[in-house]
């Protein structure tokens, strides 16, 4: 990095909430030029590895975990962004941009054990795209991602920071779960929202055991025979 285009400082600023084992910037000035930095120990990959030497076992996963976290950090206008993204927010559409750290971190992680049954080349570019799609959720700011892509519910460092991965199957429980939660008990919506069906509390949950205990509704049904 040619730090007379982008000083240390202004680096540092932009990566101390996204990457970790990162030195605290304590004090930056312009005029005279200096900066005080946090000092964190550690070794040297010469000192760990010189030539001949194999690299430790974790350092192509510490490595693809560090491009991960880079890929996090959102891309200012003007800056080295790789892919344009357009989105619709009701009635109005966004436009935002991610850079491809996040991808070639996912490009070189092989921890996960995702798409372990198709060939390399194959695999890196689904995990690849997969970590492109979390950038994506990312940026405009998605609580949920309902997805059956295989990386992101096997990734193990934070891809798509804030953004939570579910599968399909899990998805229909989970926000049925949180439209309770806000009072709304809804039976039945139409794909483009504009239509749907809703039961106050009290029908939403006998309707329900009607149709998750048959057998008890029926004997609920059932006239109950007093006594002389």
């Amino acid at each position: 990095m040619d730090l007379a285009i982008w000083p240390e400082s202004s680096v540092l600023r932009a990566i101390r909430d996204t990457v970790t084992h990162t030195p605290r910037l304590l004090c930056a000035h312009d005029s005279p030029a200096f900066q005080i930095l946090e000092f964190i120990d550690g070794e040297l990959l010469d000192a760990s590895a010189p030539r001949g030497v194999p690299v430790p076992g974790h350092l192509i996963g510490d490595v693809a975990e560090l491009f991960g976290q880079l890929g996090q950090i959102p891309a200012p206008p003007g800056s080295f962004a790789t892919h344009a993204v357009v989105y619709a927010t009701g009635d109005s559409a966004g436009r935002t941009s991610i850079s491809d750290e996040s991808a070639l971190g996912a490009s070189l992680d092989t921890r996960s054990g995702a798409y372990e049954s198709l060939e390399p080349a194959e695999a890196v570019a689904r995990r690849s795209a997969d970590a492109v799609a979390a950038c994506v959720a990312q940026q405009v700011r998605a609580d949920l991602f309902i997805t059956n892509r295989e990386y992101l519910h096997k990734v193990t460092w934070a891809l798509g920071r804030g953004v939570t991965y579910c599968l399909p199957a899990g998805a229909f429980a989970l926000v049925s779960l949180y439209l309770r939660a806000q009072g709304e008990f809804l039976a039945w919506k139409d794909s483009r929202g504009s239509s749907s069906a809703s039961f106050n509390k009290g029908l939403f949950y006998q309707v329900g055991a009607r149709e998750l205990l048959p057998e008890a509704s029926a004997s609920l049904r059932r006239p109950v025979s007093k006594g002389p």
